[in-house]
């Protein structure tokens, strides 16, 4: 989820509709709006936000204590390096005009 959460945010998501985990993650920047996350999904989330958007202080103080209610150290740690890999890739990804490509064996778009 925090992959797709750091995704979304960054405005790159590109997965197929294809089951309950693919619904979740479409939903994922509604996150706060929906039932479909537990407590600690929520401040996976937080986490992946709040390291995609760094400028904002209160969300990033916010989203670590939120975190800390309900993540281990090492979930918290795990959290925050996933979103900055993630970032990492979708940068990249983006400066070097890299194309993504559809597998042809998926459903069509709707």
């Amino acid at each position: 989820m925090a992959v797709t959460s750091a995704t979304e945010t960054d405005g790159r998501i590109f997965i197929d509709r294809q089951s309950r985990d693919a619904y979740r993650a479409l939903t994922a920047t509604a996150w706060r709006d929906t039932a479909l996350f537990s407590p600690r999904e929520r401040a996976a989330l937080a986490l992946a936000e709040a390291t995609t958007r760094p400028a904002d202080i209160g969300a990033q103080d916010a989203a670590y204590a939120e975190a800390r209610a309900a993540l281990s150290d090492d979930e918290i740690s795990a959290a925050i390096w996933v979103a900055i890999t993630m970032n990492a890739f979708n940068r990249v990804s983006v400066m070097s005009k890299h194309p993504v490509h559809r597998d042809p064996a998926s459903s069509p778009r709707e």
